[in-house]
């Protein structure tokens, strides 16, 4: 941690040196320390906000391995302070696209979990693309389980798209399991 806050100091204006000079003298080591650390909390949540722009950007020009990278280094970067958390469940929700896209189901099925672990198992997005994986992985029941309460969590305009999924997932033959 010592070593985040020099190499962040490196990174500092001449204000901004001096700024934190003042506070350190007026201010007790716990109290620095408590605001160090929330800078660069500060820092790698927005290093990782860049990161993961970066991946929508492949993500839209249909890179999806690029963007695969760039959504791996932002949860990499990513902390539990303030915006991290909303950083991270974006992550995982973008790789589960991104592997869906490049039909690796087993690692679409992964990040989905770990979003409605998140979101407490009330994520349509996640739900929906981990019934297409599941379809991907020939697994009727996890499908078609998935892809209804997805479509109870969906809009109207989502439903339509769900249902289709769904239809297919029940047509899968059932001793595939």
């Amino acid at each position: 941690q010592v070593q985040q806050a020099m190499d962040t100091m490196k990174n500092m204006t001449p204000e901004q040196r001096a700024q934190v000079e003042r506070m350190a003298k007026e201010s007790n080591p716990d109290d620095l320390l408590r605001q160090s650390q929330a800078h660069v909390s500060a820092q790698q949540t927005n290093a990782a906000e860049q990161l993961k722009n970066e991946g929508n950007a492949l993500f839209k020009s249909g890179r999806y391995a690029e963007a695969v990278d760039k959504y791996q280094r932002a949860l990499e970067n990513v902390t539990t302070g303030e915006g991290g958390g909303l950083v991270k469940k974006s992550c995982h929700s973008n790789l589960a696209s991104c592997y869906l896209h490049l039909e690796q189901w087993s690692k679409c099925v992964s990040h989905c979990n770990t979003v409605l672990e998140i979101d407490g198992g009330r994520n349509m997005k996640a739900l929906y693309r981990r019934g297409q994986a599941y379809i991907g992985l020939k697994k009727r029941s996890n499908a078609v389980a998935d892809l209804e309460r997805a479509l109870v969590l969906a809009g109207p305009e989502d439903g339509v798209l769900i249902e289709e999924k769904l239809r297919i997932a029940k047509e899968l033959d059932v001793q595939l399991e």
